[in-house]
């Protein structure tokens, strides 16, 4: 840390050969980030890989095991019979006399027509002044 610390303070001065070495430095330092990140990548193709693996064999270990431990197919039984209709109650008896009904309201006479508007006269926009006004 303190070697990295220190080409630091000396690049900062400003020697060429100083400045050569950190470049060279940081593409070094580039490369090994670089091969880091495909190395994890192809570590991780080959975990999974192996769990695609590993799970296609347990779901062929759980389909065989559930067509050994099966039970034997029974006959298929027949449709069951139709449920039987359903009773209802008896109908109600009919009532002696008819419900009466409130006898039907007048017809309503309309409102009379309200009387026609009444014209107004136009009135100038701008009104004379008045006489006081001209004193003030």
């Amino acid at each position: 840390m303190a070697i990295v610390i220190s080409v630091f303070i000396i690049a900062a001065s400003g020697s060429a050969l100083v400045t050569r070495y950190f470049e060279v430095f940081s593409s070094i330092i580039n490369i090994i980030i670089a091969s880091a990140i495909i190395v994890l990548f192809i570590i991780n193709l080959l975990i999974v890989k192996r769990l695609d693996d590993s799970f296609n064999q347990l779901g062929k270990a759980i389909s065989m095991t559930r067509k050994q431990t099966a039970p034997p197919q029974r006959p298929s039984m027949p449709p069951p019979i139709a449920p039987p209709p359903r009773q209802y109650p008896p109908p109600l008896p009919p009532q002696q006399a008819p419900r009466p009904y409130a006898p039907p309201l007048p017809p309503q006479q309309a409102p009379p027509p309200p009387p026609p508007p009444q014209q107004q006269q136009p009135q100038d926009e701008y009104p004379e002044e008045s006489s006081q006004d001209e004193d003030q």
